[in-house]
């Protein structure tokens, strides 16, 4: 009867130790599914923000409303990330650069725990201005 416990204990815990490694890796792909998502809504907002800055010729307002739009579309806070479009003005020619940056929260608590809380994300797009003086 001894042996018999024996083995179901070391069975259980086996389980236990195979469940915790399987939980944090599905974990880990969840995070990493949401952490490429933010990434890409990054890149397509500055893609569009740089469009926009090509075509008025450097940091225009509306450049700044579009890249925000395409966060907000993507379900991100615009307000939580940082738009930097340089030059101000770009004559024809000129190379404009729109740099997104943002942080993505870790959401599952098994990564939070070897990640810590979040992390920082940066995207830069350049394009060449389109306006002619």
């Amino acid at each position: 009867m001894e042996k018999g416990n024996s083995e179901t204990g070391t069975a259980i815990v086996e389980i236990t130790l195979v469940l915790m490694m399987l939980m944090l890796i599905i974990s880990a792909l969840i995070d990493l599914g949401f952490l490429m998502n933010t990434r890409l809504v990054l890149v397509a907002a500055a893609r569009e923000g740089a469009r926009r800055a090509a075509v008025d010729g450097g940091a225009s307002d509306s450049a700044f409303q579009t890249t925000e739009e395409q966060l907000a579309l993507g379900q991100l806070d615009p307000h939580q990330a940082d738009i930097e479009i340089r030059p101000k003005q770009a004559i024809y020619g000129t190379p404009i650069t729109v740099t997104v940056r943002s942080c993505y929260e870790i959401m599952t608590p098994f990564v939070r725990a070897i990640a810590g809380q979040s992390i920082p994300l940066q995207v830069e797009v350049v394009c060449r201005s389109e306006k002619v003086p």
